[in-house]
């Protein structure tokens, strides 16, 4: 199935008018069918009487047009035959931006989910945390973004990679792997990490081949749960003094890993 834009002048006799009718709105197409469509329908002008032809179209109080039927349609546009698309377009990037649920105090062992549903998927993501002050401060950034292979109950492939761990968002907070839900559906869990209770600003960007009507139809993210995990923060840094720190907040020199290091 597809969707296409469609703007396209029309010329259909009735048995009693000839009209020009403009039809622009979005129809999803299977194998040349209409089978779902958002329309919007202007009568351009009524130019002739003609009686001596069958009715091929019916224009039902103004919002439901049939072509080429001879039947009142159910649906907001009914054709007999295919429709030519005269301009297509799918949009393949997106930006989306949600905040959740109260996580509560004294209980770390909490998740939520960024749910996409459970329409393909195909592409990359960024995610970034952020929030403000509860009982304790969250701001700063966490970023991580991923490759991602998702298709109907699940995921084919993944990877991703920490960006950005600023301020003590990240302290709170961990980004987790892209996984299959219970339903079949692509999620990415948002672990609590710490037991102060804060809620969670989550903004997904991403540029999918699919398009994203589907998936923003879908997207949400889930009201906290429990889960007992085991997850502790990441940490990538680079200071003003341009120190880099691996696995750790604070680089005190050029380069400072927290962990082992091979050659």
């Amino acid at each position: 199935m597809k969707k296409v834009a469609i703007t396209e002048k029309v010329t259909i006799k009735t048995n009693k008018i000839k009209k020009n009718i403009l039809y622009q709105g979005i129809c999803s197409v299977f194998l040349g069918m209409v089978i779902v469509v958002t329309a919007s329908i202007s009568v351009k002008a009524a130019v002739t009487t003609d009686t001596s032809t069958p009715q091929n179209l019916i224009l039902d109080n103004g919002s439901k047009l049939s072509i080429g039927t001879g039947t009142v349609p159910e649906e907001e546009l009914l054709v007999a035959g295919r429709i030519r698309a005269v301009s297509f377009r799918t949009k393949r990037s997106f930006e989306w931006t949600s905040r959740s649920a109260w996580f509560g105090h004294n209980s770390a062992n909490k998740v939520a989910y960024i749910d996409f549903g459970e329409g393909p998927c195909w592409g990359t993501l960024e995610i970034t945390l952020t929030d403000a002050w509860n009982y304790g401060r969250t701001t700063g950034r966490l970023t991580k973004i991923y490759d991602i292979a998702y298709k109907e109950g699940g995921v084919y492939s993944s990877g991703d990679e920490l960006t950005a761990a600023l301020g003590p968002v990240c302290l709170q907070w961990r980004l987790g792997v892209p996984e299959t839900g219970p339903e079949g559906q692509l999620r990415i869990p948002i672990y609590h990490i710490s037991n102060v209770a804060n809620h969670i600003t989550v903004q997904v960007k991403g540029v999918v081949t699919y398009g994203t009507g589907e998936l923003l139809q879908n997207l949400k993210l889930t009201a906290p749960e429990e889960l007992n995990h085991n997850q502790t923060a990441e940490h990538i840094s680079m200071g003003h003094d341009r120190n880099v720190g691996i696995g750790t907040r604070y680089a005190t020199h050029k380069l400072t890993v927290n962990g082992s290091v091979m050659a």
